[in-house]
């Protein structure tokens, strides 16, 4: 039976990969990170509610974004590279839901809000990968129901 965190590592891995030209391995500290950084929340609803939540910390930011965006060598703005971070935690949390509740399951994405984020709160599955000399972080908060 595959876990929450297996599920959330999988999805997490591929969408970078696929999606962003990044090919992330398991960050050595495991840990959620204390560190005040920009993170994108997708909130959810539907048989189980909560959020996903996705921060880069010390990565190229704007690397993955030109990578994703498709573009070329010139300087991207930080309204793109905001743009280019909520698509990716969009992406991870519309796949990552019909994994773990069920293809037949419907869930409301909201849109991805940004938010300061130092130490975390209570997480249901939390995964941290190793990119681009920094790290991306990627946690599931369930607030209603649960995925058993």
């Amino acid at each position: 039976m595959t876990t929450l965190n297996d599920a959330l590592v999988a999805t997490s891995v591929g969408v970078l990969e696929d999606l962003c030209f990044v090919c992330p391995d398991p960050a050595e500290d495991a840990a959620p990170s204390s560190k005040d950084v920009l993170t994108v929340e997708v909130g959810f609803s539907g048989p189980v509610a909560g959020k996903l939540a996705l921060c880069f910390l010390d990565v190229r930011r704007a690397e993955i974004a030109s990578a994703m965006l498709g573009e070329g060598p010139e300087p991207l703005s930080e309204g793109d590279i905001r743009d280019a971070m909520g698509e990716v935690a969009n992406v991870i949390c519309g796949q990552l839901l019909p994994r773990i509740g069920g293809k037949e399951a419907v869930f409301d994405l909201g849109a991805p809000t940004f938010v300061e984020r130092g130490a975390q709160a209570k997480t249901d599955a939390f995964v941290a990968l190793a990119a681009l000399g920094g790290r991306i972080e990627v946690s599931l908060c369930v607030t209603k129901g649960s995925f058993a």
